[in-house]
C-alpha cells in the first residue's frame, strides 16, 4: 500500500518533468490536397404533383437531403467521367426525381458554362452513380422534384500541385 504522501510526492514529481520538444519548422510547406471538383451547394429547382405540372418554384419545395446528398456523392464519384478540358468549367447538374415510378435522371441544366454531348455523358455517368434509395423511408411532400448542385471542374495546370516546396522568410 502506498501512503498519501508518497502519492502526493510522486504526483509533484511528474508535474516538473520536462515537455516534449516543441516541433521545429523545417521550412517546407505540406502541398494542399488537389481538389478535382468544387461543388456548390444543392438547389431545389422545382417540385410538384406531376412532372408536367410542377409550378411550385424551388424555395416553396420541402427538402429531400437523402437525395440532395446522393446527388453530390455520385458527382464525387463520377469525377473520371467529367469533360477534358484546358480551361476551368462547370456543369450545373440537375436530378429529376420522381416519386411515383421511383425513378432518378440526371441531366446537364442550362446555367453550366459546359455543354453539349461531353456534359450529357457526364450527367449520365452521374445518374449511374447515384446509390439506390429507399424510396419509402424519405419524407416527401410532392411526387416529383428538381434538384441542382452546380460543379466546377478546375483546368488541368490547377490541378498539378508541387510537393513540398521549401519556403524562404
Amino acid at each position: 500500500m502506498s501512503s498519501p504522501a508518497g502519492e502526493a510526492s510522486a504526483s509533484a514529481q511528474s508535474a516538473k518533468l520536462p515537455s516534449a520538444p516543441a516541433p521545429v519548422d523545417a521550412g517546407i510547406v505540406a502541398p494542399k490536397p488537389v481538389e478535382r471538383v468544387r461543388l456548390g451547394t444543392a438547389q431545389r429547382v422545382k417540385c410538384g404533383s406531376s412532372a408536367a405540372q410542377s409550378r411550385v418554384e424551388g424555395g416553396l419545395c420541402d427538402s429531400i437531403p437523402a437525395f440532395e446528398q446522393a446527388l453530390k456523392a455520385a458527382i464525387q464519384s463520377a469525377i473520371d467521367c467529367a469533360p477534358k478540358e484546358k480551361t476551368e468549367g462547370t456543369i450545373n447538374y440537375v436530378m429529376s426525381v420522381d416519386f411515383t415510378a421511383h425513378a432518378i435522371n440526371v441531366f446537364p441544366g442550362a446555367s453550366g458554362s459546359w455543354r453539349g454531348p461531353q456534359a450529357k455523358r457526364s450527367a449520365q455517368c452521374v445518374t449511374r452513380a447515384v446509390a439506390a434509395p429507399d424510396w419509402a423511408s424519405v419524407p416527401h411532400q410532392y411526387r416529383y422534384y428538381w434538384i441542382a448542385v452546380p460543379a466546377t471542374y478546375p483546368s488541368p495546370a490547377a490541378l498539378v500541385v508541387p510537393g513540398g516546396t521549401p519556403t524562404f522568410e
